[in-house]
């Protein structure tokens, strides 16, 4: 396993379904371990990322000294996942505005497509390790 100093950092809605599935999908097809997990509000509140990016609402990537958001983090991550997955970089080809557009509408409604938990996800003992919890 990576330490925390040479890793990805996904920051995440963890109230929110699509999120918490979409974090289930990258610790599935992560066989690297490059991807560590935070909830997004315990890392604005670590000063782990910047407060005005909270406005993202749902994924932030945070890869060395830059931050990713919206569909420029959503490319980001595939990468690091396994093939063919990590394919879904290559849709980065598509004009910034319409991949951001598209983002921002499933972001917009994700609470009401997929709905959304009061509990936050809870990892299981096989990948607890990749998340940071306090």
């Amino acid at each position: 396993m990576t330490t925390f100093k040479d890793s990805v950092l996904v920051a995440f809605d963890d109230k929110c379904i699509l999120c918490n599935n979409a974090v289930q999908f990258m610790l599935k097809h992560d066989s690297n371990q490059n991807l560590q997990f935070i909830a997004l509000d315990l890392a604005i509140g670590k000063g782990l990322i910047p407060v005005d990016y909270q406005a993202s609402k749902s994924f932030i990537l945070v890869e060395g000294n830059t931050i990713f958001k919206k569909s420029a983090a959503a490319f980001r991550i595939a990468k690091y996942l396994d093939k063919p997955h990590s394919w879904l970089g290559y849709l980065r080809v598509f004009p910034r505005f319409l991949t951001d557009f598209v983002y921002d509408i499933v972001a917009k409604y994700r609470y009401s497509w997929f709905g959304k938990t009061d509990e936050c996800m809870i990892p299981n003992t096989s990948n607890k390790d990749r998340f940071i919890l306090s």
